[in-house]
Formats: C-alpha cells, sequence, structure tokens
C-alpha cells in the first residue's frame, strides 16, 4: 500500500531531477534557448526615412537636371537663330560693290523722284535709277511723246509719298531692265507703293513676265479704282485716256 506521508518526498525528488535535467540540456544545447535581440524599429523608421528623402532629393536632382538641359537646348536654339539672323542681315549689306543683293530685300534712301513710276535712290553712295514694276504711269519725259494726261499729278503724289523718305525694296524675277533700271516693288512701312498707285487712279496696272508676283492684286487695285473713277480714271480728268 502506498505510503501517502511519503508524496511530498517523492514529488521534490523529482522535481529536483526534472531542474536538472533542464539545466543540462540547456548548457548542452544553448543555441535553442537563445534570446534573439528585439529589432530596433526606430533604427528602421530611420533607415526607411532615409531612403526616401534619398530618392526624392536623386528626383529632384534629376528633374532639375533635365530642366537645365531643356535650358541649355533652348538657348543653344536661340543661338542659332540669331546667328542665322546676323547672317542674313550681313548678306544683305555685305555687297558694297554698287549693286543690290540678289537674294534679298534692301533698305535705302529716295533721293529723287523722276516721274510716277521711276525714282532714284542712294545704294552704298552711289546714285540708283529703280523703275517701279507691275504698274505704268502717264509719260512726262518722253522723247517723242508729248506729256501725257495726269502725268506730272502722278509724279507729285508719288514724291509725297516717298521722297527723302528710308523705303524697303522688293525683287521679283529679273533684276534690271533693258535701260538699265532696277525692277522693284516698292514698300514704305507696310504701305505697298505700287499698289497705293492703282487703287488711287495714278497708274495703270501693267503686266511685265516674268515679274508679274502681285500682278492680280494690281488688277484688283486698277477695277477699283476705275469703279470709283478715281484719279485718272475720272470724267474730269483723262476718263482713263491718258493720250489726249
Amino acid at each position: 500500500m502506498f505510503n501517502q506521508s511519503k508524496a511530498p518526498i517523492i514529488l521534490t525528488i523529482l522535481t529536483v531531477a526534472f531542474v536538472g535535467a533542464l539545466v543540462l540540456y540547456v548548457n548542452e544545447n544553448p543555441k535553442s534557448f537563445s534570446v534573439k535581440p528585439a529589432k530596433n524599429t526606430t533604427n528602421s523608421i530611420n533607415l526607411d526615412k532615409n531612403e526616401n528623402q534619398k530618392a526624392d532629393k536623386q528626383s529632384i536632382n534629376s528633374k532639375e537636371t533635365s530642366k537645365t538641359n531643356n535650358e541649355n537646348i533652348e538657348q543653344s536654339s536661340n543661338q542659332k537663330e540669331t546667328q542665322s539672323d546676323n547672317e542674313k542681315e550681313l548678306n544683305s549689306t555685305k555687297n558694297n560693290s554698287g549693286e543690290f543683293n540678289q537674294n534679298t530685300t534692301e533698305k535705302v534712301l529716295v533721293t529723287r523722284v523722276v516721274d510716277g513710276d521711276t525714282i532714284v535712290v542712294n545704294l552704298h553712295g552711289e546714285d540708283a535709277k529703280v523703275r517701279l514694276i507691275g504698274i505704268d504711269t502717264p509719260e512726262i519725259h518722253h522723247p517723242k511723246r508729248p506729256v501725257q494726261c495726269f502725268g506730272y499729278e502722278a509724279k507729285d503724289f508719288l514724291e509725297k509719298l516717298i521722297d527723302q523718305k528710308e523705303v524697303r525694296l522688293e525683287k521679283d524675277v529679273n533684276d534690271k531692265d533693258v535701260y538699265g533700271r532696277y525692277l522693284r516693288y516698292v514698300w514704305l512701312d507696310d504701305n505697298f507703293i505700287n499698289e497705293t498707285l492703282v487703287k488711287e487712279g495714278y497708274a495703270f496696272a501693267k503686266s511685265y513676265p516674268p515679274d508679274i508676283k502681285y500682278q492680280e492684286k494690281f488688277k484688283e487695285a486698277e477695277q477699283y479704282a476705275r469703279t470709283n473713277q478715281e484719279g485718272l480714271w475720272s470724267s474730269e480728268t483723262c476718263n482713263g485716256n491718258v493720250e489726249k
């Protein structure tokens, strides 16, 4: 029969034996019971934050670099355009031989008006005669014809418009006519002088192929003058017939 009085002793002995065995196992297997250090959450957060800041900084630097490259490209383009404009300006003034540049328009000073469609300009310090193309005004200097109706009025009108003023001359196809006069369209700022002479009734529209760039414009101007009896189209002046 089991002696109940000896139970505490037996329990103590078993407990001591279990603890001893446990201590012995732990000593022989220390890695199984090693305590892993807690993860440093603060350091991890700071690391993530630093990585994000680094990424943001790289993004900003990338955008700034892209912006700088775009600005450099735009600046280079502007420099090329400026260089091109400077080259054009140089080319327009490069010809100092007393001849008009063949590839550009020319700004010149009108020194004298010969008649309604012929002027004299200062070209590199010398006089050059210019014939306004696409139009024809009544004669006042023809060696074999009398002064035509409204001839002096046309000359006076042209003098008031451009005499002693700087004008822009525009070339069409031919450079000169058989008389050695330069063939040009004449502009005073935005005022197309050739067209104005026709529209106000001081000149006829007259085609001189191959210089016909603005011929349709001149025909329309003549029709306007004829319809409104402007200048030489008036019944009180020439009635469209300058021979009388």
